[in-house]
């Protein structure tokens, strides 16, 4: 009971007393378009994924999140559209954040088919609620026999908070040579909140802080011997912001068909001093093509927490699932424009793979 009691204090503490912050997710370029709006059309055709994460499964009132995400490429549209809808639950549904939204991107060609920048807008409307049933107030305590009465706090609000939010994000796809080698690049940037809609539950004014990311990959070809045909090594770094938090990610992939594998660290500070170590995230996955176009990808990723909080969270897991169909189109008429948007990224398999 006392765990409990001093879980939901916290949660209630961090909720309404100090800066929230989003759900940080690992595999982020299978949930690529809550990472940048503007990966929405990125990748050919129509592109479906369903997340999962389990954060901190045992610690009381579990943090679990789900998203869905759907996009489309058509360039007679400018680049692509897209929708996306998340919910996320606290304290074992004490908190409750739900919202969907719209998105679109537009494609530029810059110089030539080389370098790409894409731009991207999302439309979004939030409901957070919160469970007040699911508290235990001091008042309903009894030293011998526990929660035996009925509380007669009155939390001021609705405890329901429903808000418009708007995100943006752009960026560029490249290709750039060393010696003989030719490497697809990728470099975003991704601002959510932009205008830092009021989330109180209370009554107050708690404004949602904008959160930056920005990101840059590389894909490499391997090559020099038949072992590595169709093989890529694919470094990544992601520095994300919000309020007064901050994290940034290093790590890599690596690429043979059918299977994806990474590695990454994660810190609190980009100074990477060790003393603000968040988590060390291995990921694997699979992904196969089949008749008619269609893609299908799967992927697990676990988080070994290795800050203060090591022995006590039981990491977090993390699951997804892909189907992309290289085929499809909203609009069938080959305009100039869009012939001259089309990809520039390295095939893996059958299709470009996660937008590296």
């Amino acid at each position: 009971m006392l765990r409990r009691l001093s879980f939901l204090l916290s949660l209630y503490i961090i909720s309404f007393c100090g800066m929230a912050q989003d759900p940080n997710w690992s595999q982020f370029y299978s949930n690529q378009i809550y990472m940048n709006p503007a990966y929405t059309g990125l990748n050919k055709g129509l592109r479906l994924g369903l997340n999962y994460r389990n954060q901190w499964p045992t610690v009381p009132g579990k943090i679990n999140t789900f998203t869905f995400e759907g996009d489309i490429q058509d360039f007679n549209l400018g680049g692509g559209i897209g929708i996306n809808a998340m919910s996320d639950y606290e304290g074992e549904g004490a908190l409750k954040t739900t919202s969907i939204g719209a998105l679109y991107s537009y494609r530029l060609v810059v110089v030539s088919r080389a370098f790409d920048i894409q731009a991207g807008f999302g439309f979004n409307y939030v409901m957070k609620s919160i469970d007040w049933s699911k508290f235990v107030f001091s008042d309903q305590l009894d030293p011998v026999q526990g929660n035996i009465y009925q509380s007669a706090a009155s939390p001021s609000g609705t405890g329901q908070r429903n808000f418009v939010d708007l995100d943006a994000g752009a960026l560029a796809k490249f290709q750039m040579k060393l010696g003989d080698a030719t490497f697809a690049n990728t470099l975003g940037v991704g601002v959510h909140h932009l205008t830092q809609p009021n989330e109180s539950l209370l009554g107050l004014q708690t404004r949602l802080p904008m959160r930056i990311t920005v990101h840059y990959n590389s894909l490499i070809p391997l090559g020099g011997s038949i072992n590595f045909k169709n093989t890529f090594i694919s470094p990544n770094i992601i520095w994300e912001q919000q309020g007064n938090f901050q994290t940034i990610t290093l790590g890599f992939y690596i690429l043979k068909s059918p299977i994806f594998a990474g590695l990454w660290y994660r810190d609190k500070t980009p100074l990477l001093t060790g003393s603000l170590s968040d988590a060390m995230i291995a990921n694997i996955g699979w992904r196969s093509s089949f008749d008619g176009g269609m893609i299908l990808q799967v992927g697990y990723s676990y988080d070994l927490t290795v800050s203060h909080l090591a022995t006590s969270t039981g990491g977090t897991h993390e699951f997804s699932v892909i189907l992309q169909f290289d085929k499809a189109k909203l609009t069938h008429t080959n305009t100039l424009s869009g012939s001259r948007k089309s990809n520039n990224c390295f095939q893996f398999g059958n299709g470009g793979f996660l937008g590296l």
